[in-house]
């Protein structure tokens, strides 16, 4: 069965809901004949489809008065997400990555973690130097029971050997507890 409105609008006006049941498990919306987009079952899992080659699928919206595009997924680029703010996570959600998820970053209301659970984490940069900032920075042991590295703005830095400081940087220069071992040193002030 068709129906055909060969001048302006089709408008469905119910007082109640509007209920489309295909049997065939498509809702295909077309545009002068040509298909842009499908609503699909399948298993009964909803399944959108961009219809057209390398077009994107944009999801847009008012932000007060303005008509804005909060998501645009780039058909023409494997899918790639861009959204056009931030995103925002409530506290122990994770951003995670990789196919068996091992890379995660969350917050748990009181502290911000970068939780790795394969292979070794890198953090760097190839066009210059890599900071890490913060009042106080370090290392420490995968639970976080010991120290390794530690340093301080305006203060110290210290080096552990099995959670005690065998290195501490100090306003006067530096404390070593422990023996220092060194091959072939060449010194040229008094230690």
């Amino acid at each position: 069965a068709q129906i055909f409105a060969d001048n302006g609008s089709l408008t469905l006006d119910v007082a109640g809901d509007i209920i489309l049941d295909a049997d065939g498990g498509d809702f295909k919306f077309r545009d002068g004949g040509a298909g842009f987009f499908t609503i699909s079952n399948s298993s009964l899992d909803a399944v959108l489809t961009v219809g057209q080659q390398n077009e994107d699928f944009i999801v847009k919206g008012y932000d007060g008065a303005s008509l804005i595009t909060a998501l645009t997924l780039d058909m023409s680029n494997g899918g790639n997400a861009t959204f056009n703010k931030d995103i925002f996570l409530g506290d122990n959600a994770a951003a995670r990555f990789g196919a068996g998820q091992d890379l995660a970053i969350f917050h748990d209301g009181s502290n911000s973690t970068i939780r790795n659970t394969t292979g070794q984490l890198f953090v760097g940069s190839t066009t210059s130097n890599t900071w890490i900032k913060g009042v106080e920075a370090g290392l420490t042991s995968a639970d976080g029971s010991e120290y390794m590295v530690r340093g301080t703005t305006n203060g110290s830095l210290k080096i552990y050997h099995d959670n005690v400081i065998k290195l501490e940087t100090n306003s006067g220069g530096v404390t070593v507890t422990g023996t220092i071992t060194t091959t072939n040193a060449a010194t040229t002030n008094n230690i």
